[in-house]
């Protein structure tokens, strides 16, 4: 067996325990880091060598320290919502605005609600909550514990292996209006305030996010294309410009159809929105959805479309329309912000003729 280098770190594990064990200056030190052996905790450990590792090498290592850091963290069992608070603090300057306002503020009134708050009631409360719910919410608790643990607030992650039960894939949740549905939904509309914004979001197959935030500047002066460079979201009642959910801007071409629709349109300064609410501000994504409610509802008790499906539908229908034409994968993922690999993956059954070939 080879001798271990000088400064080379062992990570070892004593009674389901994690270690350091390793030499320096003639001296065996092993350091207990009060963590059980799970890979989250080996991960930690990692880091933690490769850290005295780094301070051996350029002669700052100092084991007192070390000793004192390292004691045995004591074991939390009282108020998540605490933990969790901590935890927003040290990541605030880390994360958007609207990350913090919208998700991070979201667990935050998940975990005020909650009667207990210890790690086992908050794992009672999860259960109550939709699939689509408890995945997120369980795995922004699994991040915040990983960082308490790595703290020396917590000595295990509660959420760790905590199952829930399966959510539906994006794929499932794509149900394209049929061209008949569309002309009936715009028909609707056509009169109301909310008419062209349905019609671009039909036409382009935009966020609707993109849509409200687009402005004047964003588009050519004689129409022939559009750069959709931000997204206006709300977060706590407050409606945030910020980048578009790739973060990269991208430019699409108008056809005649988006031309027209452009030129109807009276065009403003370079920062006022295309769309504007009622006032000439900015669009409430909120009420937007509440219109768009009340008008789909009745189209669906009388039959004008099979069933009622939220606006966001206004998107799959133009990626599934260009698809079903021919148009290629790359194209369309480059028109609406997404990777190719993306709409393979959620669009695969609208590539092209699925029928099975005649024998």
């Amino acid at each position: 067996m080879s001798k271990q280098p000088a400064g080379s770190i062992q990570v070892e594990v004593l009674k389901g325990r994690l270690r350091l064990r390793f030499r320096y200056s003639g001296k065996r030190h092993v350091i207990a880091l009060g963590l059980s052996d799970t890979p989250t905790n080996r991960t930690i450990a990692e880091k933690r060598a490769r850290e005295i590792e780094l301070q051996i090498l350029l002669g700052t290592f100092n084991p007192e320290p070390v000793r004192q850091k390292t004691t045995k963290p004591v074991k939390f069992e009282g108020d998540l919502l605490g933990l969790w608070q901590s935890y927003t603090k040290h990541r605030a300057s880390q994360i958007a605005e609207t990350t913090l306002r919208l998700n991070y503020r979201r667990i935050e009134l998940f975990l005020t609600k909650c009667s207990d708050r210890s790690p086992q009631g908050v794992v009672a409360a999860l259960k109550l909550l939709s699939p689509y719910n408890q995945n997120r919410t369980l795995t922004q608790l699994r991040a915040c514990c990983n960082w308490a643990i790595a703290e020396g607030y917590l000595s295990d992650n509660p959420f760790r292996e905590l199952l829930v039960a399966a959510r539906r894939t994006k794929s499932e949740n794509i149900a394209p209006f049929t061209q008949a549905e569309e002309e009936a939904i715009l028909e609707a509309f056509r009169g109301q305030h909310y008419f062209h914004l349905v019609n671009f979001l039909f036409l382009t197959g935009c966020r609707t996010s993109e849509a409200i935030g687009l402005t004047w500047g964003d588009v050519a002066d004689d129409y022939s294309s559009i750069v959709f460079r931000s997204a206006v979201v709300n977060a706590s009642g407050k409606k945030i410009r910020k980048e578009t959910k790739t973060r990269k801007s991208r430019t699409i071409g108008t056809n005649n159809k988006l031309r027209e629709l452009l030129e109807s349109l009276r065009y403003g300064e370079y920062q006022e929105p295309v769309f504007p609410n009622q006032s000439g501000g900015l669009v409430s994504a909120r009420h937007f959805n509440q219109v768009w409610k009340r008008v789909i509802m009745p189209l669906a008790g009388s039959g004008k479309i099979k069933k009622y499906r939220p606006q966001y539908q206004t998107r799959h229908t133009r990626i599934t329309r260009w698809l079903t034409q021919g148009v290629p994968v790359h194209e369309v993922a480059r028109w609406v912000g997404n990777s190719p690999n993306i709409i393979y993956t959620h669009y695969a059954g609208y590539l092209g003729d699925n029928r099975i070939p005649e024998l």
